[in-house]
């Protein structure tokens, strides 16, 4: 009975990871031109590799709303995918949200 009320009890306060904590990691994405690789560090800052050569365009990277906001000036939007992957759905330019339609959201795949 304790180890019923303690999955409960665990349960109820969300021993889960935070979304912060869940989006941390490398994202890569690879076609016939090359490669790009987001990193998103713990410390809310991002590192973008380009063909694996570091791009000094670094920035930093946030959750708002559930969505991964990457960016300082011009912010991307990112989706977290139910497979850990994240797409580009939008971008964020002098404070006007721009939706990109489905043929022109990247995906980049989750690697660690």
């Amino acid at each position: 009975m304790k180890y019923i009320i303690l999955v409960i009890g665990l349960l109820a306060m969300g021993c889960g990871k935070t979304e912060e904590e869940k989006a941390v990691g490398e994202y890569e994405l690879k076609n016939d031109g090359g490669s790009a690789k987001f990193v998103l560090i713990d410390n809310g800052t991002v590192e973008l590799y380009l063909d694996d050569k570091k791009d000094e365009a670094g920035g930093t990277w946030g959750i708002v709303d559930g969505d991964i906001h990457i960016g300082d000036k011009v912010v991307g939007v990112w989706r977290i995918n139910k497979d850990k992957s994240i797409t580009c759905i939008a971008k964020i330019e002098d404070g006007k949200r721009i939706d990109f339609p489905k043929d022109r959201q990247m995906i980049l795949k989750k690697i660690k």
